[in-house]
């Protein structure tokens, strides 16, 4: 027997017979079990319609309450994302039961936050389907919940609803066991750590996009200004394949040693600073900070530096390892002995925007033949802004310019970077001015 005929059954079994009554005959009883079957006809008409709406009721259920999950975090999210409904996994956070009940009462969502108060770990999952991003909540038992669908961004959206999230969050590891190197960079995307840096930390590293120009020196002084730079930005939510060049790698990261482990975040282009799993809006670069007190620490202020002599060497081959993107004083050292000169701040400006192209150059050769001078070829001797003193020299190959430069990966290695060549040629026009 179905569920619909028993329901039926058990609705007529409710509705009485008509009973004989003085003064009634057999008409008012006909009239009467006409009017019962019409009951129960009409109470059938009923459950047949909350048996097909409750197919939908069921679904609809089913996309606000999908399958249990199992674990915590990402895993729980991933499962969660292989459900039929949920969409493709975009991001997850792990909270606890008080951090959970304060961000649902905060935004004012239709889930009761009392629920999560007793919970050791909440799983917040933020995936995409159907041109919408969608918010899941999973209790400590692994039962999800949809909070929220609709847009990533605008009143109400995903970003706004997770960045009220994580403003709240205040856990997570305050140090990790990385190496107090680049090679231990990454850890400034490590999920585990807190959204704050601890404070105590005693020297810091910067190191930047592809090794390039990575200053060696190490920064002692001021490192509590960083610190407290980074604190004091906003956090803010930002997916991290959810922006402009997706999960690339980072424009830079600074390392903070502390006497038991260390901490990294990440400046990521259309992101932010990446610290952890979370981001913050820092106003002013951090990489200018932190060079800014690199430089006063090694003695090079920017502005009063004496270019460095010429080299007295008579090869071609260029010497010493530095930074062009952030040269502080330059000296113009004219092929065969010439008068040199140094560089006025426009010309340095030139310099300094060509060099902050080769972020991205490649290292390439010169396409055209050079034949070289009898009395050498020009150079610059540069001075960066953490003291390194190197040269580049001009190659001039087939009336292009072609600079020389040892590179940071491996010194004894000469390059010739590519970049934005309209500067140095620029450049390159009005040294030719003031020599031979």
């Amino acid at each position: 027997m179905s569920d619909q005929q028993r329901l039926r059954d058990a609705l007529r079994d409710s509705v009485p017979d008509p009973t004989e009554q003085p003064g009634r005959g057999a008409a008012a009883r006909r009239r009467a079990h006409s009017l019962r079957r019409m009951r129960v006809t009409v109470a059938a008409g009923v459950v047949a319609a909350v048996a097909v709406t409750g197919v939908d009721v069921w679904a609809a259920a089913q996309k606000q309450h999908p399958p249990s999950v199992s674990g915590t975090g990402k895993a729980a999210c991933q499962e969660l994302a292989r459900t039929e409904r949920a969409g493709d996994y975009v991001d997850s956070r792990l909270v606890d039961g008080s951090t959970a009940m304060a961000w649902l009462s905060t935004i004012g969502s239709d889930i009761h936050p009392a629920s999560y108060r007793a919970d050791d770990s909440v799983t917040v999952c933020v995936t995409f389907a159907h041109s919408d991003y969608r918010i899941y909540v999973v209790d400590g038992s692994g039962h999800p919940e949809r909070l929220k669908a609709g847009a990533y961004t605008g009143k109400g959206g995903v970003q706004q609803t997770m960045t009220a999230l994580d403003r709240l969050v205040t856990g997570g590891q305050t140090t990790t066991d990385a190496s107090f190197s680049c090679s231990g960079s990454e850890t400034g995307h490590h999920p585990d750590v807190s959204p704050s840096l601890p404070a105590g930390a005693t020297a810091a590293r910067i190191c930047f996009r592809g090794g390039y120009f990575t200053p060696s020196q190490v920064l002692t002084r001021g490192i509590a200004s960083l610190v407290h730079a980074v604190n004091e930005a906003p956090v803010q939510y930002v997916a991290a394949n959810v922006t402009c060049a997706g999960a690339g790698e980072p424009e830079y990261t600074l390392v903070f040693r502390y006497l038991h482990g260390t901490r990294s975040v990440a400046e990521e282009t259309c992101r932010g600073l990446a610290i952890g799993q979370y981001t913050r809006d820092l106003r002013r670069p951090l990489d200018r900070r932190f060079m800014s007190l690199l430089a006063d620490q090694v003695g090079v202020p920017p502005g009063s530096v004496i270019a460095p002599p010429c080299p007295t060497s008579s090869g071609d081959r260029p010497e010493g390892v530095g930074d062009p993107r952030n040269v502080v004083a330059a000296r113009y050292c004219p092929r065969g002995g010439a008068t040199d000169r140094s560089l006025p701040r426009a010309q340095l400006d030139l310099l300094r925007s060509w060099g902050r192209s080769l972020q991205f150059a490649t290292q390439g050769e010169p396409e055209h033949t050079c034949a070289r001078p009898s009395a050498g070829w020009p150079r610059l001797s540069l001075t960066d802004a953490w003291g390194d003193r190197f040269t580049l020299v001009l190659l001039g190959c087939g009336r292009r310019i072609y600079p020389a430069t040892l590179s940071w990966g491996s010194p004894a290695e000469v390059i010739h970077p590519t970049g934005d060549y309209s500067s140095l040629a620029r450049l390159a026009r009005q040294l030719a001015r003031l020599g031979p």
